[in-house]
């Protein structure tokens, strides 16, 4: 219903006002949270949580994106591919006054944001994009359908993967279901592979885990730190299998014309959005330093869960890139999703809610610009941690009365 109200205010108004987008993403959280905590649904049977994920996907479908204009990139490195053009290095703004470009194109050409800048999105990511220029070059609808077929995949493995509760907490939440099929945003390339890799590993199977852990990273660079994280007790096989497949996802970057590597870097050392800790270090020592508190501060945390052996304190290895970080858009926290599917802790609902106020930049009040009003930063720290607390309540509740865990798994 929430999902339905958007696309009404959508309809009516052109664009959504922010306050009614935050008001009704507001009580799609609101539900979620419901639906997780409450016991009463977990008699949910899995076919009807499969049934409405997929119902809410396609209200979703249906959308416009809102406040996200990502998906133009996508769509223009999606043609370049299939044109066998390079997609690395070459700047969007290069085409401007092309008049050889497809009409379509050149409208898609016009809403790329930064066109100066090359792209950033890894060869795994390129080969989706590839794939949906291939079907209709310029067309968001069919990038969603992919984005679509490949989540009713993912769907059908968390329905024998997951229980009740972990499958509903990745079925229906909201920030999948309005990043990524409102938006169109990319992540669940990356997501989707890591789960798989995941349920790979817990079955033993490391050759096949090792593979899509490697195209996961090819998707994005996130994956990298939790892959190795993840076979960390794999045999020589699956070691073997990962690297060959960075090799290849590596090979497969040289062929479309480089890496995205270099322009992920520019962005972290020039770009900055929605950071907390990031912006008071940087506010104090200056950018370097800021930089390299988040460097030192991830590797940290990456060896703490190394040397503990788990491969769930994965999740503070991406709060820690995302609260150290320069950028943490709230598509990013998409990353805590398996984590919380696994072994749910209550500061991952809070914080992937909290991070929708991040839409209140300047540039969505009726501004220009990215920037945040002094106060929403504070807001979200604080919405954070009051959720934690309060979901922290239940959890404890929750494990004294002998919960189950959230997903069963064959291997420890």
């Amino acid at each position: 219903m929430a999902f339905g109200w958007l696309i009404l205010a959508q309809a009516s108004h052109g664009a959504v006002p922010i306050f009614v987008f935050l008001l009704v993403l507001g009580g799609a959280w609101g539900w979620w949270v419901w639906s997780i905590t409450n016991k009463d649904n977990y008699c949910w049977s899995m076919r009807s949580i499969f049934g409405w994920a997929v119902v809410f996907r396609l209200i979703a479908f249906s959308a416009d994106p809102i406040y996200e204009d990502d998906w133009y990139r996508y769509l223009w490195d999606g043609w370049r591919l299939t044109e066998g053009l390079p997609v690395y290095g070459v700047a969007p703004m290069d085409s401007f006054g092309d008049d050889r470009l497809p009409l379509a194109l050149q409208r898609i050409l016009d809403g790329v944001n930064y066109p100066e800048r090359p792209t950033v999105y890894g060869p795994v990511a390129q080969l989706f994009f590839g794939i949906s220029a291939w079907i209709q070059a310029g067309s968001l609808a069919v990038l969603k359908g992919v984005w679509f077929g490949l989540e009713l995949l993912l769907l059908g493995a968390m329905f024998r993967w997951a229980r009740p509760q972990g499958f509903i907490i990745y079925a229906w939440c909201p920030l999948l279901i309005f990043e990524v099929f409102f938006n169109a945003h990319l992540e669940l390339v990356g997501l989707g592979l890591l789960c798989c890799g995941w349920m790979l590993r817990d079955r033993g199977k490391w050759m096949a885990a090792g593979l899509l852990l490697a195209l996961a990273v090819g998707a994005r660079w996130f994956a990298f730190p939790l892959a190795l994280l993840l076979l960390k007790d794999s045999d020589r096989n699956g070691w073997i299998s990962f690297i060959v497949g960075c090799l290849g996802v590596a090979g497969l970057g040289q062929i479309l014309g480089g890496t995205e590597v270099g322009q992920v870097w520019n962005l972290l050392r020039e770009w900055e959005f929605n950071s907390t800790v990031f912006a008071l270090v940087q506010w104090e020592i200056g950018r370097n330093g800021a930089l390299t508190i988040f460097a030192l501060g991830t590797v940290g945390l990456w060896l703490w869960a190394w040397n503990r052996g788990d491969a769930h304190l994965g999740s503070w290895v991406i709060l820690g890139l995302l609260v150290l970080g320069p950028v943490a858009n709230s598509w990013y926290f998409l990353w805590l999703l398996p984590f919380a599917i696994w072994r749910m802790e209550a500061w991952h609902l809070s914080v992937m809610g909290a991070v929708s106020l991040s839409y209140l930049c300047a540039y969505n009040l009726g501004g220009d610009g990215y920037e945040h009003p002094f106060w929403l930063r504070p807001m979200e720290v604080a919405c954070a941690l009051g959720g934690a607390v309060w979901l922290s309540g239940w959890l404890v509740k929750e494990r004294d009365g002998g919960g189950e865990s959230v997903v069963e798994t064959g291997v420890a």
